[in-house]
């Protein structure tokens, strides 16, 4: 073989007469040339269509019969869009019915069987199969068993997940202390009894010899004999329980793999009814033992203590009742877990005490995640009721009006409160010295496990933790709430209350701008990075100026000196301890302690008084933080509104009267004001030790990146979104709001509003979608950032293309409807018709071209496949040709 000749890549062999050597993609050298049998053998391993090397993707030439005429006979045509008709229909028949029972049957019986079974009629029950064939009320009966569905599906998660949990080695002490006595106590054989079991010659036992009855004497001559027989013995009983097992009829369904599109019917198969009959039964099911018996429990003991009238009045009688069934379900569980254990009986006894465990964590769960948020957010609305000038009548009114808006409202408010304290008590974790917070769990402690706890601890140390932190929580609420509302109330009269609703006909509507300082203004200020830095130094700079001025500094932020620590005990008492930095001793097994290792630090005397002081200054402090926080803001918004829009708020298209803007605004652009300040007098204060060229530099980047945001904020948060919101407006809402023989009035600001939110949603598709060139170029921009972003490529790729494409939906209808008019001289009921609904008729006649190209290009589709399926025999590599020699 000469060393220039060409050889294949895969083969190493070089061309032959009927096996050429092909160059299909960019690859040079060695490696260029390959055989199109090698190439395709490769391909079915790698099922890759493109080189693995230089990403080109190989390009295949179709070789047709000789007798393939030019035109495809009509009858071929036919039976094809035949076959393509009759596959399209079987595909949505089917993903109809998965639809239909997936989303209609399911949740519709699931809805009748719950009201059949809280009917407690016998006449309810006969008539239940006639029900579910009824049309009445369809609709409501679906998304009410879509709740009971969801509900179901995840307390049978939830149950799974906690056993598992449990059954894998988060046993509570008490229950495997009771198995593991059970195991001791086990009788065991009697002496004699194993001596005439040792003495007895077993069959084919002759190579075993026993002398005097001593086991520790036995004499094995041959001992693989006795490995021998056991284990031909084991695998006889396996091949036997596998003879049992084996199902000469659903083999072959057991080697199927369980995957969501089987499951759910999505695979084109019809197992998926068996399914839904499954779902049907396991939803009646868990509706009867955990919905049904539950209730009429609860029903029957709040009865007994004439209670009921109560629990009626709260407008929750079903959640209430359910929930004190259940609290009467757990102890009756634990009374016979107790009550067995005492009669011997361990395994009946183990199964109650596993129920008690399954029914006290969710019941717990309940609490931690819903009866508290739900105290903290009605406590922080009865402390903050002069600062919407409401009082506790008007509170009562709206909660009956509408309960279970009102409760979520007030339990969405709490939930809100309390991960924004957690997340305040993380940030004073990482500045004060560990174990200054002893008292407090440390939620980023890796070994802090909430469901272990509530699977090991007693009931009564989480009724002890329930009431600390109410009591925590709620102490903490006056102080940040209560008297600053006060403090304010006292100092500035004029100044509250707070303007809690905007008129609906405002240019500046109150729905689509709250939804967007809600999505974008706030959650954009509390992810700064900087607001989190600044916050750590003003604690750590208040902790030593007030903990310098009380003797407490070693306390809070630490010392070198190891002399004295404080060490938590079951009690929750401290108690001096010498050794600096043991960890207490106490922690229960298996328990995930509450305190983190502790740092050294120096007591002064008159310790507790210090303490005492301490807690009065932090109290202090927080309740004029807070006020600042709820005046500052606020009187910066107002202070930017009122030079905006005057002195009284904004005014009405007719002018007739004054609107007062929505405090949620003002509060919004205020926090942003001053942060913008802070972030400025910061920078002044970090660039001041600095040489002027450095500043200067510095000053030029910002200035440019300032400027590159500017230009990118006017295109991408205003002239899109506001584009888009008018396109959005002239389509869908004016057809449907006004008539064709008036002239609607476009509001901006409510479109601009509404298209910065269809703006999202529409990144958001882009993003999650398929490859395109818009997604390639925000994708390459996101990763760039803003300072060494290109702002010509970006605004060139992505921001014009899109403005274009707008640019064009808007002004296309708008000429179409004002030209017709003046050339047919139209009157002026079709002139009004012209011009405000060419919009919606033009794009909808684009959709239809779009769609109409659509199917073209599937009808080009089908043809290529008839005539592969009818006159092809066979492809051929193409060779790959640069751009320069195809031209």
């Amino acid at each position: 073989m000469d060393d220039d000749e060409d050889i294949c890549r895969v083969c190493r062999s070089t061309a032959f007469p009927d096996r050429p050597l092909f160059h299909p993609c960019i690859c040079t050298g060695s490696i260029r040339h390959i055989h199109q049998d090698c190439l395709l053998q490769w391909l079915r391993h790698s099922r890759k269509e493109y080189c693995e090397l230089c990403k080109h993707k190989y390009t295949f030439k179709p070789i047709y019969s000789p007798d393939m005429p030019n035109r495809l006979p009509v009858r071929d045509l036919l039976k094809g869009f035949a076959r393509s008709i009759t596959s399209a229909v079987k595909c949505w028949v089917h993903y109809t019915l998965v639809a239909i029972a997936w989303l209609g049957v399911v949740p519709l019986t699931a809805s009748r069987i719950y009201n059949c079974i809280f009917a407690g009629s016998v006449k309810v029950l006969l008539s239940l199969p006639m029900d579910m064939l009824s049309t009445k009320n369809i609709t409501a009966d679906i998304l009410h068993g879509c709740v009971v569905v969801a509900c179901t599906v995840s307390a049978f998660v939830c149950l799974v997940w906690l056993r598992v949990q449990i059954m894998n080695g988060d046993m509570p002490q008490w229950l495997m202390q009771r198995q593991e006595e059970v195991e001791v106590i086990e009788p065991q054989p009697h002496n004699n009894d194993r001596e005439q079991e040792v003495n007895e010659p077993e069959a084919n036992d002759g190579e075993v010899i026993v002398n005097n009855n001593n086991v520790d004497e036995v004499n094995v001559p041959n001992p693989e004999i006795i490995h021998e027989e056991p284990i031909a013995d084991e695998v006889q009983e396996n091949n036997d329980a596998d003879n049992i097992n084996w199902d000469a009829i659903n083999w072959d369904r057991a080697a199927d793999e369980p995957t969501w599109e089987r499951f759910l019917g999505l695979d084109g198969s019809l197992l998926f009814l068996e399914h839904v009959f499954w779902v049907v039964a396991l939803n009646t099911l868990f509706i009867l033992v955990f919905a049904f018996c539950p209730y009429h429990l609860g029903h029957f003991i709040l009865l007994s203590v004439d209670l009921n009238t109560y629990v009626v009045a709260t407008r929750f009688e079903g959640v209430l009742t359910t929930l004190c069934g259940y609290v009467i379900v757990a102890a009756g569980f634990l009374l016979a877990h107790a009550a067995l254990q005492i009669t011997k009986l361990q395994w009946p006894g183990r199964v109650f005490g596993f129920c008690y465990i399954i029914l006290k964590v969710g019941l717990l769960v309940l609490v931690e995640i819903g009866a508290f948020p739900l105290v903290c957010g009605l406590w922080l609305d009865i402390c903050t009721l002069d600062l919407f000038d409401a009082t506790i009548s008007i509170r009562r009114d709206g909660y009956l009006a509408s309960p279970g808006t009102c409760i979520f409202v007030h339990w969405l408010v709490g939930m809100v409160f309390v991960f924004y304290f957690a997340t305040f008590l993380m940030l004073l974790r990482e500045v004060l010295r560990p174990g200054a917070l002893w008292f407090l769990r440390n939620l980023n402690d890796p070994d802090f496990n909430p469901i272990h706890e509530m699977i090991h601890l007693p009931i009564y140390r989480h009724c002890r933790r329930f009431l600390l932190s109410v009591i925590i929580f709620g102490i903490t609420i006056v102080i940040i709430a209560w008297f600053p509302v006060k403090l304010i109330g006292y100092c500035i009269p004029n100044f509250l209350p707070y303007n809690g609703s905007a008129q609906y006909t405002s240019p500046v509507g109150e729905f689509p701008l709250q939804l967007l300082v809600l999505q974008f203004v706030l959650p954009g200020l509390l992810e700064q990075g900087h607001t989190r830095i600044w916050l750590k130094g003003t604690i750590k700079l208040w902790s030593k100026v007030v903990g310098g001025m009380l003797g407490v500094k070693s306390y809070l932020l630490g010392d070198d000196e190891q002399r004295v620590i404080l060490v938590p005990d079951d009690n929750n008492n401290n108690e001096p301890a010498e050794n600096a930095g043991i960890p207490p001793l106490h922690a229960q097994h298996g328990v995930a302690n509450e305190w983190n290792m502790t740092q050294p630090y120096t007591a002064p005397n008159m310790f507790t008084a210090r303490l005492i002081l301490l807690l009065c200054s932090v109290s202090i402090s927080l309740t004029l933080v807070s006020a600042m926080v709820l005046y500052v803001p606020v009187t910066v918004g107002r202070f930017v509104f009122n030079r905006l829009f005057g002195v009284h708020g904004i005014i009405t298209a007719t002018g007739d009267k004054d609107m007062v803007m929505h405090e949620l605004y003002t509060v919004a652009i205020g926090l942003y004001m001053c942060w913008l300040a802070v972030r400025v007098c910061f920078l002044l204060s970090t660039w001041a030790p600095r040489q002027w060229s450095a500043v200067r530099s510095k000053v030029v980047d910002v200035i440019s990146t300032g400027v590159k945001a500017i230009i990118l904020s006017v295109f991408i948060c205003g002239l899109i979104p506001l584009m888009m919101g008018v396109l959005f407006d002239l389509v869908v809402i004016i057809p449907l709001r006004v008539p064709a023989h008036q002239t609607p009035v476009i509001f901006l600001w409510q479109d601009w509003a509404l298209g910065v939110l269809l703006f999202k949603l529409v990144t958001a598709c882009l993003i999650f979608g398929p490859d395109n060139t818009i997604k390639t170029a925000i994708e390459e921009a996101y990763n760039q950032g803003l300072q060494r972003m290109s702002l010509k490529t970006t605004l060139t790729d992505t921001v014009f293309p899109v403005i274009k494409t707008l640019a064009l939906c808007l002004t296309i209808p708008y000429v179409t409807g004002h030209i017709i008019p003046v050339i047919f001289s139209t009157n002026e009921t079709l002139t009004a018709f012209f011009y405000w609904r060419t919009y919606p008729l033009m794009i909808s006649c684009a959709s239809f071209i779009c769609f109409c190209i659509f199917e073209i290009k599937q009808f080009q589709r089908l043809c290529d496949r008839i005539k592969n399926e009818r006159y092809l025999i066979g492809k051929r590599l193409i060779d790959y040709e640069p751009a320069e020699r195809r031209t």
